[in-house]
């Protein structure tokens, strides 16, 4: 089979059926001459100079071939069906890289292509397709080496773009093409200004948010009380997420509460800096006293409102079957009696939030407060006992390293299990492509693809959520002296009814670091600083 090396070459490949392949990269990077257009144009001109005939154009909108591999590109998997159902025997592209910029994928898609008899022609001239059977040894080294090139060239590339990016954060222009709710971008002037209406509801979730309202809560108001539906700022949102979008949802509220845009700041590698592109909604001291609040209540060290609840439990309890936090409910019900009074009847109770969840779909019962709550403060009165604080301080830190030790383990097995299931994905994207066009193995292999591939972010979420939540290595005895004394206030202040539920719930957290309990009622208590929890027992 002759080499090929561009347009210029005079000899012509056999008739058949054509493919002309263009992408532009997710970077949005448009180099001069590789448009969509310019990249369509030349391939057809390609085509027609060499007799062909176009079967299909195979266009990837904002697909990087660096970032993401042959199977996780529609575009790709189509073309190469079209490849192994015989439809397709010649293949246009302006440049190596419009095919793929992954090494590993440029000898899988070499492979295949050579099997299956398909010619390759790139438009540039500059560039070529090697053919193992054809190549001679200098050409198959060089042939190696243009990925790897490619790869080069993209983080290269990336690094440029980023150093771009954070040139114009610093002279103080805006960077993003979209800006937040309150906002709207003007091209001509380059400014993002306010949008009257939306600034009103963004002061109002701000002053909502002071008051000690929950992102929760504040999104009810604004969907129900004050019926105030949400606008997105991205393009065509009226059309494609019109139902979705139109409700407030809890994220969207802590946008507004935690994004320094409104103050007239943007943010660029974990920095701020400020903008004067931006009209500001707020003053520093007026988005600092809310962010200040958020700030308080990742970090659990939250404002004085935050023990105002009659849930003593809440933040800590969690279901034992879905992992999911335990969420407290309040609801009333009127009832009509015969004399015509009417009785109403207030119910308190404990929720899994995984029983809305349609991925999670957990059956876990509803728990009424009083009930679940008398369990566990005399469970943990029972397991109070007088320590001596040295041996407990000397138990508490055997713990934390077995703990940390197990975390390690645990990260590592995460790790490997990762590397062995894209090690897997790989195999079976490398074997979907030699099995036999329209045959039951390839439909086989493609849907264990996507249950390898379904597995795999499972697994890389889990690692994420893990590396977010490691254990605590170290705690003074100091710490842990205090935390006892408070233990040992357990019983004086949980059962006496004469003293309020704001002060038990904050002995509660001081004492208890997480509750779990499943259907039946049943509990496992995590004591702070006692090493023999969790303590089981049925509610």
């Amino acid at each position: 089979m002759a080499k090929i090396s561009g347009p210029t070459v005079k000899q012509k490949v056999a008739d058949g059926d054509w493919a002309s392949l263009v992408r532009v990269s997710t970077d949005g990077q448009f180099q001069e001459g590789e448009s969509y257009e310019i990249q369509a144009q030349v391939n057809k001109e390609t085509i027609e100079s060499h007799g062909g005939k176009l079967y299909k154009e195979y266009k990837e909108d904002g697909v990087s071939a660096f970032k993401k591999r042959v199977h996780q590109r529609p575009v790709m998997m189509a073309l190469l069906n079209d490849i192994a159902a015989g439809k397709v025997k010649n293949i246009v592209a302006f440049k190596r890289d419009r095919i793929c910029r992954d090494p590993m994928d440029y000898y899988i898609l070499r492979d295949a292509f050579s099997k299956a008899g398909v010619k390759i022609i790139l438009t540039c001239g500059t560039e070529t397709w090697g053919d193992p059977d054809t190549n001679s040894p200098t050409d198959e080294l060089l042939d190696g080496l243009m990925p790897l090139l490619a790869k080069f060239e993209s983080m290269t590339t990336s690094q440029r773009v980023r150093a771009n990016l954070q040139a114009i954060v610093q002279r103080g222009e805006w960077r993003n093409s979209r800006p937040p709710y309150g906002y709207r971008y003007d091209a001509e002037t380059k400014r993002v200004l306010q949008v009257p209406h939306q600034v009103e509801t963004v002061r109002l979730i701000r002053d909502l948010y002071i008051q000690g309202n929950g992102a929760r809560r504040i999104a009810d108001q604004l969907n129900n009380t004050y019926r105030r539906p949400y606008e997105s700022t991205a393009p065509g949102w009226k059309t494609e997420h019109m139902k979705k979008r139109e409700l407030w949802y809890p994220e969207v509220v802590l946008s507004v509460v935690s994004k320094p845009v409104y103050m007239g700041v943007q943010v660029w590698g974990g920095e701020w800096y400020e903008c004067g592109a931006i009209d500001p909604i707020f003053t520093k001291e007026e988005w600092m006293e809310a962010y200040e609040i958020y700030k308080a209540k990742l970090t659990k060290t939250v404002p004085h409102k935050y023990y105002s609840t009659v849930f003593l439990f809440k933040d800590i309890m969690y279901c034992a079957h879905c992992g999911e936090k335990m969420i407290p409910k309040y609801h009333k019900r009127r009832y009509q009696k015969q004399d015509g009074s009417e009785s109403i009847y207030e119910y308190y109770e404990y929720r899994c939030e995984g029983r809305w969840d349609r991925a999670n779909g957990c059956k876990s019962r509803v728990h009424r407060r009083g009930f679940i709550e008398d369990a566990i403060v005399e469970l943990v009165a029972e397991r109070i006992l007088d320590y001596d604080i040295d041996e407990l301080y000397k138990a508490l830190l055997d713990k934390m390293k077995s703990e940390v030790k197990d975390y390690n383990r645990s990260i590592v097995n995460l790790q490997n299990e990762i590397k062995s299931m894209q090690k897997t994905a790989d195999q079976l994207t490398e074997s979907f492509l030699e099995a036999p066009p329209n045959s039951s193995m390839r439909k086989r292999l493609l849907e264990k693809s996507e249950a390898v591939e379904q597995a795999l972010m499972q697994l890389q979420g889990e690692l994420e959520a893990q590396l977010q939540n490691p254990p605590i290595e170290h705690v003074s005895q100091t710490d842990v002296a205090k935390t006892y004394e408070s233990m040992k206030k357990w019983n004086g202040i949980m059962r006496n009814p004469d003293i309020g539920r704001e002060v038990k719930r904050k002995l509660a957290l001081e004492v208890v670091s997480r509750i779990e309990v499943d259907k039946e009622g049943g509990l496992n208590i995590w004591l702070k600083v006692d090493p023999k929890f969790p303590q089981s027992r049925s509610a």
